[in-house]
């Protein structure tokens, strides 16, 4: 077939092909028509497409999403000294323009900062902000420089954790001390006297030095009441129930020596005469409401009794049980200590003084006896009033301690106290109280703001 004839013909079928089939498609066979040359086959020609235009645009736009943004991303705490607090905002944003969930926030494996508390989860809308309060704050066992991370939780498809690097500085602060003298802070003391014939000088002897035993109690700051008593009946013989830091020690002599009624005009001789606990158990029990020794004992004061006698503890029971009749009248923290002047016989021929039967309940009590049949009695009084004074078991600090204190009995470092925060204080058991007028000196970590 001429040329011409060729191309005139193929022509003429392509624009037939595309009237029926469409110009896209028939486009495509023309072009690979005139490469070819006639090649394009009829496979190519069967194109499927129905003639109707129905190409459409499958882009869609995007769904909303939550953005987070933390600020700041570093947090740097001034330093500060112990037991003072400091706090700071790291705040959580959402930036995008769907929602944000926050999860979870975490600070790990630190003891000086801390969250304060949100409730999780929180859902940000597009725009919101959730400020986090982080609190710096650390003892004294956390002194120097602390670092830390808070993580925070998101359903941020490209950030889901959020990294804030956390630091600062706990720094000392000064030691405190404390000094004091062990001694009860209220004592009410009461003597029993043995009136026998053979104690009728020694009464006397009482009465006329006993001015010194006040005026040791004065020296020392107490707040005391001295009573004595000597009958069956346990009442205070005479019109002052007891020896207050209002009396003289000039005084106390009159007042003492009418309390010992050594002539047993008021109250005569009676079983309990040679029996101290006995004759302190009478006058401790009318200690109530209306009795004759109404108010002897103060609350919360400490109980010193003092036996005065020459011959052995002959009450009907056993000390102990004695001492625990005693010990149960005390209330809050109060003690009972025991003292005495006696002996079992001035000719026992013994080196150091006897009082049997009443000497186990000094030694129990922590408590000290004085020779009888030693008549330098102002040495035994100025003693006795020494020991008088009670054993303090409570010290309470005037500040509080960033940890346990350091404390020392007399220039030796004791660790029977038990120190507590809530009130500061140290607290000895009954036993292990240090003995009348020991020096307690007590150090501890202070800071500005406790």
């Amino acid at each position: 077939m001429p040329l011409f004839v060729f191309v005139t013909y193929t022509v003429a079928v392509v624009w037939g092909l595309r009237m029926v089939y469409g110009l896209r498609s028939v486009y495509g066979l023309g072009v690979c028509g005139f490469l070819v040359l006639g090649a394009c086959t009829g496979k190519e020609a069967s194109d499927t497409d129905t003639g109707t235009d129905t190409d459409t645009d499958t882009d869609t736009e995007d769904a909303p999403v939550g953005i987070v943004s933390v600020s700041p991303s570093t947090l740097e705490f001034d330093a500060l000294e112990w037991g003072c607090g400091a706090l700071s905002i790291v705040s959580i944003s959402n930036t995008g323009d769907g929602d944000l969930t926050l999860s979870s926030l975490d600070i790990a494996l630190s003891d000086v900062f801390t969250l304060a508390e949100v409730g999780l989860p929180v859902v940000l809308n597009p725009g919101d902000v959730q400020d986090i309060t982080v609190e710096f704050m650390g003892d004294y066992s956390e002194i120097g420089a602390h670092t830390a991370t808070l993580t925070i939780g998101t359903d941020d498809a490209v950030t889901p954790e959020s990294i804030v690097a956390i630091t600062g500085d706990v720094l000392d602060g000064s030691m405190f001390e404390e000094s004091f003298v062990s001694r009860a802070d209220e004592v009410d003391i009461l003597f029993s006297f043995d009136r026998s014939c053979g104690m009728y000088d020694d009464g006397l002897y009482v009465a006329e030095t006993f001015p010194t035993f006040i005026q040791a109690l004065q020296d020392h700051g107490s707040d005391y009441r001295v009573s004595l008593t000597v009958g069956d009946d346990g009442c205070i013989v005479g019109p002052d129930l007891y020896i207050d830091t209002t009396v003289t020690p000039e005084d106390s002599s009159d007042i003492i020596e009418t309390m010992l009624d050594l002539n047993k005009l008021v109250t005569p001789s009676g079983y309990n005469e040679e029996r101290p606990f006995a004759l302190m158990e009478a006058a401790l029990d009318q200690d109530d409401s209306g009795a004759c020794n109404d108010g002897l004992l103060r609350p919360g004061a400490d109980l010193v009794l003092i036996g005065v006698g020459d011959e052995p503890e002959q009450s009907p029971n056993p000390w102990d049980d004695y001492l625990v009749d005693f010990q149960a009248l005390m209330t809050d923290d109060a003690q009972v200590t025991v003292n005495g002047l006696g002996a079992d016989g001035c000719n026992n021929g013994l080196s150091t003084p006897a009082f049997y039967g009443f000497d186990d309940a000094i030694y129990a009590t922590g408590g000290v006896l004085y020779d009888l049949c030693f008549y330098d009695r102002p040495t035994s009084f100025e003693g006795l009033a020494d020991f008088s004074i009670g054993r303090r078991a409570v010290y309470s600090l005037s500040k509080r301690s960033g940890t346990t204190p350091t404390v020392v009995v007399d220039g030796a470092v004791s660790t029977d106290g038990v120190y507590s925060s809530t009130p500061p204080e140290i607290r000895f058991s009954s036993e292990d109280a240090p003995s009348s007028l020991s020096t307690v000196d007590i150090s501890y970590p202070v800071s500005s703001c406790l």
